[in-house]
């Protein structure tokens, strides 16, 4: 913790609520038609908002911790990681 400045919650949030949720490529695997293929259990209409409020959910849990225990000793940054999938 001393030597480590930048803290990340969740790294990936939008790759892993895609591919896991939506198209059904990693796990957990949930997919329905049309947007992934071999698709046999979850919703892809629903599951990747309910995966992504419970991501928030969590990251907002953990920097909370962070803000109210060790930030005044620490005085890190934290933050949630994102990748930008436009070119």
């Amino acid at each position: 913790g001393d030597r480590v400045l930048h803290w990340s919650t969740m790294n990936e949030a939008n790759v892993f609520v895609i591919a896991g949720y939506e198209s059904g490529v990693t796990p957990p695997e949930h997919c329905s038609p049309p947007f992934g293929i071999n698709c046999t259990r979850g919703n892809s209409s629903t599951e990747p908002y309910l995966a992504t409020h419970h991501i928030l959910l969590a990251h907002a849990s953990a920097a909370r911790l962070y803000k109210d225990k060790y930030q005044v000793l620490l005085k890190l940054f934290i933050s949630s990681g994102l990748v930008n999938l436009m070119n």
